[in-house]
């Protein structure tokens, strides 16, 4: 399943640069919280699976990685690793460089960051 599943990796960034795959690059708002939540959801039990000696991170990598070259599409580098930093951290808080607090505490918080800090490709 593995070795598959890097395969499906390799086609599937093949498959995303293809000229007539434009519509796989248009995110609405509602469609990202609903990825980002599930994103955070399945880490969540990930980590508790592992915490109880299940270790799901084989079965579960290949898809996050399908995951990211997708995001990788829509979103720059940096917007990439707010994403990645937000589905994956606990506690998240954010703040601007003069010490203003960047609203973090939901799904449409982050896409609203992304989106004024043009994070968006």
């Amino acid at each position: 399943m593995i070795g598959g599943g890097i395969d499906l990796l390799k086609n599937l960034n093949t498959f995303a640069k293809h000229k007539y795959i434009t519509y796989l690059y248009i995110m609405t708002k509602e469609a990202f919280i609903d990825l980002i939540e599930r994103m955070k959801a399945t880490s969540e039990t990930v980590n508790e699976a592992y915490r109880l000696k299940i270790d799901l991170i084989e079965f579960s990598d290949p898809w996050e990685q399908i995951i990211t070259i997708l995001l990788k599409e829509v979103f720059t580098e940096e917007g990439y690793d707010w994403i990645s930093w937000w589905a994956h951290e606990d506690g998240r808080k954010a703040w601007e460089k003069d010490g203003t607090d960047i609203p973090m505490d939901t799904a449409e918080d982050l896409y609203n960051y992304l989106k004024k800090e043009g994070y968006l490709k």
